[in-house]
């Protein structure tokens, strides 16, 4: 069974067919480009064998809004199914995400700069923690427009992967 949806990635829109093959493969069509992938679906996690290399993110939230990490970058997702998307165009506006969204360590490292408090309204794509990890600085970003719940890490504190930094509303 194929299954249509329309998914919007950091902003842009996507066009998404998926169907799951007898062997347990995945054909994925991304805006017409097609291709056969090996998924695994893990406890807030999916993986996928992409020729010879293996890609893992980190999924937190559900659906329609979850909030994705891959490659140290956190990703705001929204998914509708496509005819859902078609009529939802057709009437009001974007409706604002709902419910807390969960900012977590992609990877295991130190807090370098906390860069926003409880209570401050963010925008999507603000920085909102420096994590060093490896010689390298990453600036985790908020994932959408909110106001900053709670912060749940300090200047200088080591972080495990999947530990949660920043809840925005």
């Amino acid at each position: 069974m194929i299954r249509r949806y329309s998914v919007t990635v950091a902003g842009q829109p996507r066009s998404v067919e998926l169907e799951q093959k007898e062997n347990g493969a995945w054909r994925v069509v991304v805006d017409g480009q097609e291709r056969t992938l090996e998924v695994r679906l893990g406890s807030g996690t999916v993986s996928w064998l992409d020729g010879t290399t293996v890609v893992q993110a980190a999924v937190d939230g559900a659906l329609p809004r979850p909030t994705v990490t891959l490659r140290r970058q956190v990703i705001p997702v929204e998914v509708t199914d496509a005819r859902a998307a078609e009529i939802a165009a057709v009437g009001k506006g974007r409706a604002q995400a709902a419910g807390p969204a969960t900012v977590r360590a992609p990877i295991p490292g130190r807090v370098a700069r906390v860069m926003v408090k409880a209570g401050e309204a963010v925008t999507a794509g603000k920085g909102l923690v420096v994590l060093e990890a490896m010689k390298m600085e990453n600036e985790i970003r908020a994932p959408r427009d909110g106001v900053v719940r709670s912060v749940g890490c300090a200047e200088g504190a080591a972080v495990e992967s999947g530990q949660t930094l920043v809840v925005i509303e």
